[in-house]
């Protein structure tokens, strides 16, 4: 962030994203931020599970909804995990247990090694806020047989074991992220990209070079791969 706002990129925080206006010939003029219109050579939006409220203004978010996830974190003792894993499996454990799992190695608040264990997951629909809680214990449960199953030994080490949390992210029906770039009034792009629901956290990296190609005018294979409206004939149409 610091880097991006070196080179001129500016951020608002606490600002909610209230509409999008166009010029007479259809190109992006400006963004209205928590009441202030905001004009800019180009947008970047990623709004999350957070953007139902701009679904008829900004077409390519339509099919994005929201989805709780869970997770728990977990000591990395020896034998210490190095590697993200992405773990798919049949006839697990017990009915609570998820087939899936994403492990990823970190590290804590205090600089200590964890393993960040995500599994379970529930669709929540257009409302995101709409989580209910009896549903998280369900899923509670799910993610905590699956870390007792696939690391027995960190379960038992954990001194103080911690309960899971919970996220809501955004998700599409086809399981694969959304990527637009609309030209702006300026000459520049506005940029959608959401609802990387398989494997964001190893995308990321070619998210944000797919937005960088984007910006600069140039290609880039997520362009088309993501584009709103693909497999429907061939090709996608804009944001």
């Amino acid at each position: 962030m610091r880097l991006l706002a070196a080179r001129g990129a500016t951020f608002h925080w606490g600002s909610a994203l209230d509409d999008v206006a166009c010029d007479g010939e259809g190109r992006i003029a400006s963004a209205v931020l928590g009441g202030r219109r905001v004009e800019a050579d180009s947008f970047v939006l990623s709004p999350g599970a957070l953007g139902a409220s701009l679904r008829t203004r900004v077409a390519s978010l339509a099919p994005v909804g929201a989805m709780a996830g869970m997770w728990l974190v977990l000591p990395n003792d020896e034998p210490r995990l190095t590697t993200p894993l992405k773990i798919g499996r049949r006839a697990s454990a017990s009915g609570a247990a998820a087939e899936g799992a994403n492990v990823i190695p970190g590290r804590d608040e205090a600089g200590r090694p964890v393993l960040f264990c995500s599994s379970g997951h529930g669709f929540v629909g257009l409302s995101p806020g709409a989580v209910e809680r009896a549903d998280l214990v369900e899923l509670s449960r799910c993610i905590e047989e699956t870390a007792r199953e696939l690391f027995p030994d960190k379960v038992a080490a954990a001194s103080e074991p911690r309960p899971p949390s919970f996220c809501v992210r955004p998700w599409t029906p086809s399981g694969l992220g959304i990527f637009s770039a609309r030209e702006t009034a300026r000459g520049g792009r506005f940029i959608v990209t959401n609802g990387h629901n398989t494997g964001g956290f190893s995308q990321a990296p070619e998210i944000a070079a797919a937005v960088t190609r984007a910006l600069e005018g140039a290609h880039h294979e997520m362009h088309a791969l993501y584009a709103v409206g693909r497999g429907e004939g061939g090709g996608g149409r804009p944001a």
